[in-house]
């Protein structure tokens, strides 16, 4: 297809670029190559057809460099030649990169966000169910929108958003799902902290908050928007379905050092592995909190070094202690770039890379938030 200029050839290619990364269970990423070399990114050569485009391509999957990768030969003064469009394997040393899943859990009722029955129709209703924790109705993507500043919420079972029916402005307009259409603020959200690890689920054109109908705590209960009361039934928690791998903005994932599994191992960053000791589990403990227990020993979790609240402060692997001070807890904050913050409970301070140093075996520390890129991590899902 024709654009009329590289920035907004560019946007339109950032926008199936997210597509691409948020659109499911087993999405291959997408690389709109026009001269990106053989090897670069285990991608066949092919010729180079915009010289604009290509070092932002180039940036993009720097910043992103796990995944699979299709390619699709662009361009676009001739759509003749937009035809080759093949795939390849996964890059050597890189997990596939999966999304993030969530579950969506009222504070007031303790049931889930639920596309009912699986519908994958538009208009599908969403209402609360019973936790599930292996039902797929269950979860939910946070996916970046086109101008990364709000969140699309998108079903795991279907790919559809989330949104209000119609894109009503009015209270009480239920939630449905619906295909995404694009630059919708009637499908987009943002996240408002409610404290204690919730979060009250805004919707972008109405400025109306996602609620349980009249508090209910039935199943089935109706899911629709409403102002803004304080109440605990307009009010969520962010569970993460499934296990995961975490990815600094260094490139190098967090894990246990030397394979550790016992008090006191100290958490670096390192390249990456497939094993156990650089995967992790978030669970539910108190309020809206989790803990992240590695999968080398599950009975342990990450943990600031002896509970203090000193900047810097290194992090190790420890039992969990049901007492704890919030030195064991974590608040997890979904980012609009696709990317996660952790804050610890006890001091409210986030995890930190150092000075985004890139090396092997620096330690993970808490650090008051600063905006740093080394701050933010990717949730790569183990599926």
């Amino acid at each position: 297809y024709n654009v009329p200029d590289n920035n907004n050839k560019w946007n339109s290619i950032l926008a199936i670029l997210n597509e691409a990364r948020y659109g499911g269970p087993g999405t291959l990423y997408v690389n709109f190559a026009s001269g990106v070399k053989s090897g670069t990114f285990g991608i066949p050569s092919i010729p180079t057809v915009s010289n604009n485009i290509n070092p932002r391509l180039t940036t993009f999957f720097t910043n992103n460099p796990s995944g699979r990768f299709g390619t699709v030969l662009m361009d676009f003064a001739d759509a003749s030649k937009c035809s080759l469009i093949y795939n390849t394997n996964t890059p050597s040393g890189r997990p596939s990169h999966r999304a993030a899943y969530f579950m969506i859990v009222n504070r007031n009722s303790g049931k889930a966000l639920d596309l009912i029955s699986g519908n994958t129709g538009n208009g599908a209703p969403v209402n609360q169910w019973s936790y599930d924790y292996n039902g797929a109705n269950q979860r939910w993507v946070f996916a970046p929108t086109e101008a990364s500043n709000h969140f699309r919420i998108s079903s795991w079972v279907s790919g559809k958003a989330l949104c209000i029916e119609l894109d009503s402005t009015a209270t009480g307009a239920r939630a449905h799902a619906f295909d995404y259409t694009g630059n919708n603020p009637g499908q987009q959200f943002d996240l408002i902290d409610a404290g204690n690890g919730y979060y009250k689920i805004r919707n972008v054109k109405s400025n109306l908050v996602l609620e349980v109908l009249n508090a209910g705590t039935a199943d089935n209960e109706r899911v629709q928007q409403n102002t803004d009361n304080g109440g605990l039934h307009q009010q969520w928690r962010l569970q993460p379905w499934g296990d995961y791998q975490v990815r600094a903005s260094t490139g190098k994932y967090v894990c246990v050092e030397g394979a550790g599994s016992t008090n006191g191992s100290p958490i670096i960053q390192y390249s990456y592995e497939n094993n156990p000791w650089f995967k992790w589990r978030f669970e539910s403990v108190t309020d809206g909190h989790l803990k992240s227990s590695s999968l080398n020993a599950l009975t342990r979790t990450i943990s600031v070094v002896n509970s203090t609240s000193v900047n810097g402060e290194d992090c190790h692997l420890y039992d969990y202690n049901v007492a704890n001070n919030g030195a064991q807890k974590l608040r997890i904050l979904p980012k609009t770039n696709g990317l996660f913050k952790f804050y610890f409970v006890h001091d409210g301070m986030s995890w930190d890379i150092p000075g985004g140093n890139s090396a092997n075996n620096v330690r993970l520390e808490q650090y008051p938030d600063n905006g740093n890129a080394w701050q933010e991590f990717l949730l790569e899902a183990v599926r």
